[in-house]
Order: C-alpha cells, then sequence, then structure tokens
C-alpha cells in the first residue's frame, strides 16, 4: 500500500506532463490547504524548458496551475490573483515565482536521455556528445550537447572508429582551460 509521501510523490511528478525533469514541493503553507509544486521540465524534440508552479489540495483531489515562467517572458500568472486569495487567503506566493533558473543542463539531459549509446561492435553512423566542465557562475558557458559543424547540425561519422579517432586527436595534446573552466570536456559515442 502507498504511503502519503509515495502518493504525494506520484501526483507532484504527473504535473510535469510526462516531460522530462524535476517536480518538487517549494513550501506546504504551514499544514494549511494546498502545496506549492515546483516543476522544471524540457523536451528535447522540441527544444524548450521552462520552470511551472502549481497549487496542489493537499488531499490530492484537485491542482491548479498556477504560473510560467521562461527565460524571455519571465514570469506569467495563469491563474488570477483574486483567484489565488480565494485558494490561500493571507499566503502570499508570489516570494517563490522565481525567475527562469532551470537546474543545470537539463535540456542537455534529456537530449542525452532518449540517446543510445554506441559500443565498438556497432556498425553505423556515430556523434559525439561533448560535457563541459565549468563553474556554475561563469558567463557564456558552453552548452553540453552533440558536436556541431559549421551549418549548427550534428556532425556525423561514418563509423564508431571514426569517431573515437576524432576524440583520441583531441584529447592527446596539452589542453588550456578557458575562463571559468575546470576542466577538460569529456566526450561520449552515441548512434547517430
Amino acid at each position: 500500500m502507498e504511503t502519503t509521501d509515495q502518493k504525494i510523490n506520484k501526483v507532484v511528478n504527473e504535473l510535469k506532463g510526462g516531460f522530462y525533469g524535476i517536480a518538487e514541493i517549494v513550501d506546504n503553507f504551514e499544514n494549511e490547504t494546498y502545496y506549492l509544486i515546483h516543476t522544471e521540465i524540457a523536451d528535447p524534440t522540441e527544444d524548450w524548458e521552462c520552470a511551472e508552479y502549481y497549487l496542489l489540495k493537499r488531499d490530492l483531489s484537485e491542482s491548479y496551475y498556477l504560473a510560467h515562467c521562461d527565460g524571455y517572458n519571465g514570469v506569467k500568472m495563469q491563474l488570477g490573483q483574486s483567484d489565488i486569495d480565494n485558494l490561500l487567503g493571507d499566503n502570499n506566493v508570489n516570494e517563490y515565482l522565481s525567475p527562469f533558473e532551470i537546474t543545470g543542463d537539463l535540456l542537455a539531459e534529456a537530449m542525452l536521455s532518449i540517446q543510445e549509446e554506441a559500443d565498438e561492435d556497432y556498425e553505423g553512423e556515430c556523434k559525439i556528445w561533448a560535457e563541459y566542465c565549468y563553474s556554475t557562475t561563469t558567463l557564456n558557458r558552453p552548452t553540453d550537447g552533440f558536436l556541431t559543424g559549421e551549418d549548427y547540425e550534428d556532425l556525423i561519422f561514418g563509423t564508431y572508429q571514426d569517431a573515437l579517432d576524432w576524440i583520441n586527436d583531441n584529447t592527446t595534446e596539452t589542453y588550456y582551460l578557458s575562463h571559468g573552466e575546470m576542466g577538460a570536456p569529456s566526450y561520449k559515442i552515441f548512434k547517430a
């Protein structure tokens, strides 16, 4: 039989709508009527990520879509202030509606989760995933992702060995760190 915590976690994660990401309770309003839920979600097929907030009734019977946050438009309220006041009374949610701050490289992680890694026995085209090692406070740090060419399309290698040769050619010499970089990039080979 599911515990209360398991039931809550299941409902909270369902609020992600099946997308890759995280979902968490950020406030329980001192055991009043609702939980405030914060989700961070990404869809690698559409190349977007966002943060959303919901009010979840404590008995798990209903939820309200409260706000959407993205990097271009800030916070967009989905529920009117009078409706929020009716649901929460004196509790103020505005202090929790943070700007678009995805933890880690959520979109990169989502993209990686739908790929299949190649091994030396794989026969077919491959591509290379690069993971960078920068301080989180570094501005304009590169995003983890597949290597691309001048046309910004993924670089495709004819075989696993071709991809491995590229990695070996680019990791054998001395690597000089850029500003904010804490280590050399690491590479993985995936099926194209």
